[in-house]
């Protein structure tokens, strides 16, 4: 019988080793895999996946998105500028 822990377990050995595909010579200690790695695993994970959504949203005209001077993409909702300038909001 296969249990949540079990499950935990093996995601979490996913995650380590695919820390290792991308990083191939790294090593740490317990302690550090937990901090760095993993966390650092689900964050661009993470970051993946909310990209993902947003593109989503955007294709949608759900969001919209704006380049800054800096070359950084910033999303809204598509109303948002007109409400924030004062203009009608439709």
């Amino acid at each position: 019988m296969v249990t949540n822990a079990d499950t935990e377990v093996d995601a979490v050995a996913g995650e380590i080793l695919s820390y290792l595909a991308s990083h191939p010579a790294a090593a740490d200690t317990m302690e550090g895999i937990a901090r760095w790695w993993i966390t650092r695993q689900r964050i661009e994970e993470a970051r993946e996946r909310v990209q993902h959504a947003l593109d989503a949203l955007v294709a949608a005209g759900r969001l919209e998105s704006r380049v800054t001077p800096a070359g950084r993409a910033l999303y809204q909702l598509p109303d948002a500028g007109r409400r924030s300038t004062g203009g009608p909001a439709d």
